[in-house]
């Protein structure tokens, strides 16, 4: 029993440092991360095959794109506040709008004008009309952001010396643009993240031969009964 106990002390010994590979090797270390953000607008129930489901994406997309934005040329409206929300997208949690929705966030004036990325020009007047006519605009200007995070790091280490990782999942937030109560822009930044990423050291994993020859040298070197 002891000769069985000192193969198993020796082989783990020169097994871990060098990874004493087989023909099929597997990992010795594997970690995996979930990162979510999510408002709850567009939930879905996790499966076998999404685990790490928390927000129906596809659904939320399909319906942001539903959204009609003013067209000046056509003399159209946008969607007001109420038809954003009857199609999904809203930051209160009551009907006063007292209460936020986590992961949403209201902007006004410049920084609303920013969210939706119109905010890196500077602003020049000839005269102050031109200032009071900008100021009434800012103050027609809203913004709500909306963001949904849900991204999996998946990490193994093989070997020893080797390093496989595996980022994927997405990454949104959606703008809403509203200037005198209708949306007058939208936008989406982000998308799907898939960031696959494979690191070695100088060492090389020992081939499925050098394997069976380390495990052969063992057996000869400690003999079982």
């Amino acid at each position: 029993m002891r000769y069985i106990i000192v193969r198993g002390i020796l082989l783990y010994i020169l097994c871990v440092p060098i990874g004493c590979a087989s023909s099929t090797r597997h990992s010795i270390i594997q970690k995996s991360e979930v990162k979510t953000v999510t408002t709850g607008l567009f939930p879905c129930e996790a499966n076998a095959e999404n685990k790490h489901c928390v927000a129906n994406i596809e659904k939320m997309l399909e319906q942001f794109r539903k959204i009609r934005v003013t067209d000046k040329k056509t003399d159209s409206l946008g969607d007001t506040v109420t038809e954003v929300t009857q199609k999904g997208f809203t930051i209160c949690l009551n009907p006063l709008c007292t209460k936020f929705r986590s992961n949403t966030q209201e902007y006004r004036g410049t920084k609303a004008l920013e969210a939706a990325g119109r905010g890196n020009f500077q602003q020049t007047f000839s005269g102050i009309k031109e200032v009071q006519e900008y100021g009434v605009f800012l103050g027609n200007i809203s913004a709500q952001e909306y963001r949904e995070t849900n991204i999996v790091s998946d990490a193994d280490r093989i070997c020893v010396n080797r390093d496989e990782s595996l980022r994927y999942g997405y990454d949104f937030t959606f703008i809403i643009l509203f200037e005198g109560g209708h949306v007058s822009d939208t936008l989406i930044k982000g998308g799907e993240v898939y960031e696959p990423k494979t690191e070695e050291a100088l060492l090389k994993c020992p081939s499925g031969a050098i394997g069976s020859l380390l495990g052969s040298g063992m057996r000869a070197l400690v003999p079982i009964p």
